[in-house]
């Protein structure tokens, strides 16, 4: 995380995963991977931001990317 200021952090993340035990047949248990970058405004509860995610590694039909809205830190 980049503290920007006027209560403004730059947040980069590398993501690395797996699915597996679910109920659905198109489950792969090989780890994906994906990178992102998000702003985050700072307020007296938490943090509120906008990040958005690309795929490394997107299978045929996959969107590249995906943009998410989170209140609060994930860790």
């Amino acid at each position: 995380r980049l503290d920007l200021g006027l209560n403004l952090e730059l947040a980069a993340f590398y993501d690395v995963g797996r699915l597996t035990d679910t109920l659905g047949d198109d489950v792969s248990d090989q780890l994906r991977t994906s990178v992102g970058l998000g702003l985050r405004y700072i307020t007296p509860i938490g943090p509120i931001g906008f990040l958005y995610g690309r795929k490394l590694d997107p299978e045929e039909g996959e969107s590249r990317g995906r943009l998410h809205f989170s209140v609060g830190y994930t860790f």
